[in-house]
């Protein structure tokens, strides 16, 4: 990954006004959800300085990586892992699930300024969950 998250933590994002471009002709509704354009930034952080600043960057939707009931460390990198196939080469990202847990995540989500909807994937560990 280029930039990591220390350094992301930091960047002012949110002020990258050059991204925003408000126009209604673009408001769409998935699932119920009202969003005000159809671009929505896939999973990639779960911490919540990060995800703060990407919300402010003109997508309609930001998603969070998975979040399991309990905090999980996720393995040690490298995590990134290059494949071979008859469809070309890829990349494998094998980290593990690393997360801080339900309750710390909802917790630092209530603080956030939710500018634009929020897409969290709960992950169970057992049938149970």
């Amino acid at each position: 990954m280029a930039l990591r998250q220390s350094v992301l933590r930091r960047v002012p994002l949110d002020r990258l006004g050059s991204f925003r471009l408000e126009d209604p002709r673009l408001a769409v509704t998935l699932g119920g959800v009202s969003l005000p354009n159809p671009l929505i930034l896939a999973a990639m952080y779960y911490d919540p300085r990060i995800l703060s600043r990407a919300m402010g960057l003109g997508f309609g939707a930001v998603t969070a990586k998975s979040i399991t009931v309990d905090p999980r460390p996720g393995h040690p990198e490298p995590n990134l892992v290059r494949t071979r196939s008859d469809a070309g080469p890829g990349l494998v990202n094998c980290n593990g699930f690393q997360n801080p847990g339900l309750t710390a995540f909802r917790a630092a989500m209530a603080r956030l300024p939710h500018r634009v909807p929020l897409i969290v994937r709960v992950a169970g560990e057992s049938i149970d969950q």
